[in-house]
């Protein structure tokens, strides 16, 4: 079950939902739209109609990933969920679910990659730090996933009582390092390519308040509430 949280997505949803057709594996795709006001759903509606794959669409009055995420998993039939943000391109669905599914893990984060066209020296750099980190967090079992592609048993995900929709920033995080307590974590190499809109807004102040807040945010999974207004959102603010 592919679990998506949509607000204005209409230039990269289309997209993702390409790239998820052609899989072997019976997917069923929920979008959980927090009432775009452009043509996210008529996308949504038109990939129901010619894709062939089940799709649901469900209407959500709260516009936070967490929530989002929290009510397609609820409807979600099939042992395996996938949360994708939905600026996210899934070049192998059958790589990336049968990695998952031949591995140990009860969770686990996809390896993200930039798009193609973003491929720039400090952004391929960026991703190579990220990747180097995630691992050194994970060997000291403290994962730092990132909530572009998460991989979890639908049961175990249940377990943790789902993304904690307190959360505005991190929500990601504070999952995996729950998850790490009591079920086992793991890192796939099959590769997403996401999309650097974040980085396209992020401006000094908002860097220097990322650096300001890095010390509590890695020892405590959570980020303190006066990053929330500094954090580069995307779509969701």
């Amino acid at each position: 079950s592919v679990v998506i949280p949509t607000l204005n997505e209409e230039g990269y949803l289309p997209a993702l939902l390409g790239s998820l057709c052609g899989s072997s594996y019976p997917l069923e795709v929920i979008i959980v739209d927090a009432r775009s006001e452009d043509s996210t759903r008529d996308i949504v509606t038109k990939f129901a109609q010619d894709s062939g794959i089940d799709v649901i669409l469900i209407d959500s009055s709260v516009r936070r990933p967490g929530t989002q995420r929290n009510m397609g998993a609820r409807v979600a039939r099939h042992p395996v969920l996938m949360f994708v943000d939905a600026d996210v391109i899934v070049p192998s669905v059958d790589a990336l679910v049968g990695e998952y599914i031949e591995s140990t893990f009860d969770i686990a984060n996809a390896r993200l990659v930039h798009h193609p066209h973003e491929g720039t020296l400090f952004i391929k750099s960026l991703f190579m730090v990220l990747r180097a980190f995630q691992r050194t967090m994970l060997a000291f079992n403290r994962p730092f996933f990132a909530g572009a592609c998460i991989i979890a048993k639908r049961d175990f995900f249940t377990r943790l009582s789902g993304f904690d929709e307190s959360l505005a920033l991190a929500e990601d995080v504070d999952l995996s390092r729950r998850a790490a307590k009591i079920g086992t974590c793991g890192l796939l190499s099959s590769p997403v390519s996401t999309s650097m809109r974040r980085l396209d807004t992020l401006r000094l102040r908002n860097f220097l308040a990322l650096l300001r807040a890095s010390p509590h945010f890695l020892t405590s999974g959570r980020a303190p509430h006066y990053l929330i207004e500094h954090y580069p959102f995307g779509n969701f603010k």
